[in-house]
């Protein structure tokens, strides 16, 4: 069994310390969601990168308006004044998160990418269950692809990216992009991405608790996200029932060595590879499913976002060299 990172180790007893209850299976998504705002900023939060513009404003969705902010750095990018865009969809299991939870994260990405990042505060369960936010995440990718100029993007490079649960939406992404003839994302960048493969079938299952973790949470969190047992054999839930993966955009995918989700990520490279896609599989060596979400907590986390971000500006680097 690979051996946590002794920094991961420190953090994860300082945080379970504060919160002892933070991953139990026997409070209600409400009172998690609560116990992460209250302790979770101080122990695992990256300082705030400064940008050239941060807006917070609302876009037309299915359920009603969904809030995104949009951030654009300071830093250069070839290609002139006209940016790329890279849509974000936050960590959370579907149940936690918002457009503040992995702000520090979209603002060191936007930095180090050159690209304007745009977070997209999709709907939560258990108040809106499936597929609620994959719809939101398409509605967010439609729109930001037929708007990008009025902020200040070049309306022809586009890239989605997410963490965790909103790994999973960028793989939704991806698909409607192709089977639906949207525009198709240039680079497509996934961390420690949950793509709900069923418990116990891949090794990397048994490391949960590396995490602090257990079966009782993760079965919390996915009652609350499915309306019945049936939405675990939709697409839409879980990406990799596919293999079909052909004309998805290259990737980036970080896992990390200890992380109860590692295999699903792999399997997600995997399967990109097998349909003749690029990918590059990153592996965090000690590093646990907390390594983005928790990036202020672990010396990894930050080196983690900037290597991902330089593969992001490579990318949108080579469109712009090609056109």
């Amino acid at each position: 069994m690979p051996e946590l990172a002794p920094e991961v180790r420190e953090a994860l007893e300082r945080v379970r310390k504060a919160a002892p209850n933070l991953r139990s299976g026997d409070i209600t998504p409400q009172e998690s969601r609560a116990m992460q705002l209250k302790y979770l900023p101080a122990f695992t939060r990256l300082p705030l990168r400064d940008m050239e513009k941060v807006e917070d404003r609302s876009i037309p969705g299915p359920g009603g308006p969904i809030a995104i902010r949009i951030c654009t750095p300071k830093s250069s990018m070839p290609g002139g004044t006209a940016r790329p865009v890279c849509l974000f969809f936050h960590t959370g299991g579907f149940v936690f998160g918002s457009l503040d939870s992995d702000d520090p994260q979209c603002r060191h990405l936007a930095d180090a990418s050159g690209c304007i990042m745009v977070s997209v505060d999709y709907r939560l369960a258990p108040e809106n269950k499936f597929p609620s936010a994959c719809e939101d995440a398409i509605a967010a990718w439609d729109w930001i692809t037929t708007h990008a100029k009025e902020i200040g993007g070049d309306g022809v490079r586009f890239a989605v990216s997410g963490g965790s649960a909103g790994g999973n939406l960028t793989a939704n992404v991806c698909r409607h992009a192709r089977d639906r003839g949207a525009i198709t994302p240039v680079f497509q960048l996934v961390f420690v991405g949950g793509f709900n493969v069923p418990h116990g079938s891949v090794a990397s299952h048994a490391l949960h608790s590396l995490g602090g973790s257990n079966e009782e949470f993760a079965r919390m969190v996915r009652t609350a996200y499915i309306r019945s047992e049936a939405d675990q054999k939709d697409i839409r839930y879980a990406p990799l029932i596919s293999n079909d993966f052909n004309n998805f955009p290259p990737a980036m995918v970080v896992v990390g060595e200890c992380d109860g989700m590692r295999d699903e990520g792999a399997l997600y490279s995997q399967k990109l590879k097998a349909s003749g896609v690029t990918v590059e599989l990153y592996e965090a060596r000690g590093q646990v499913h907390q390594v983005f979400s928790w990036a202020g907590a672990f010396p990894e986390g930050p080196k983690v976002i900037e290597r991902g971000g330089a593969a992001l500006r490579s990318a949108m680097t080579d469109v712009s060299r090609a056109s």
